[in-house]
């Protein structure tokens, strides 16, 4: 498992936002954890990271998306996991401060956020994590078949994930890399009445013969 970072050595925080390909990011600091870095994108928060203790989620969605990894998959088992949508890439550092046995691969678009999370939200890639920045589709198309146990998709554009992630297309292609136990997470926003959460899990029902959809409000 990894290692809690060293809390004197901490990345200094970034003085002004700092634009990259798609986005602006702001990274603030949280005045009650010396480690705790709350991200925005474009003005709406995104993501928040505990660099001194990755395995503390902030967000409750976060931990939403942790604990459904967790009860499918428990610790003690090994672990192959594949994500599209990075930022500081905080639920598979969870994973890599919590597990044993990990294999995990993020595919982010922007590489601007990945070296700003490498240079200020203590993202360290290695053997157990690692990023490809690229579309992930065509990551995904690359992954062997009956790879992975956890496909995760967490990439918006603004407050929408894109439509190329959530359609029958991309769905078969997630099967294909899944092992037949394995687990596809969507995390998504929407209001009520909540057609587009409806729409998504049609989808997924299509192709999946249990689907579960959890509301947070």
């Amino acid at each position: 498992m990894s290692k809690a970072a060293n809390t004197n050595a901490l990345p200094d925080l970034p003085a002004h936002p700092i634009p990259v390909e798609q986005v602006v990011i702001e990274i603030v600091g949280d005045p009650r954890n010396v480690g705790g870095r709350l991200v925005l994108q474009d003005g709406v928060e995104s993501s928040y990271i505990d660099i001194a203790h990755p395995e503390r989620l902030g967000f409750e969605y976060q931990r939403h998306l942790a604990s459904v990894i967790d009860v499918m998959h428990p610790r003690r088992r090994a672990l192959s996991a594949f994500q599209i949508g990075g930022g500081p890439c905080a639920v598979m550092r969870y994973l890599d401060a919590t597990r044993r046995d990990l294999r995990a691969l993020v595919a982010e678009l922007d590489p601007g956020v990945i070296a700003t999370a490498e240079r200020y939200l203590g993202l360290v890639q290695g053997p157990r994590l690692r990023v490809e920045v690229g579309d992930g589709r065509m990551v995904m198309q690359r992954l062997p078949d009956a790879s992975l146990d956890i496909v995760v998709v967490d990439a918006f554009m603004g407050l929408v994930v894109p439509h190329a992630l959530v359609t029958s297309q991309f769905v078969v292609g997630a099967r294909r890399v899944l092992r037949p136990e394995g687990v596809h997470i969507i995390n998504l926003i929407d209001i009520p009445p909540n057609g587009y959460a409806t729409a998504v899990v049609a989808t997924l029902r299509a192709k999946y013969a249990d689907v579960l959809s959890l509301i947070h409000i």
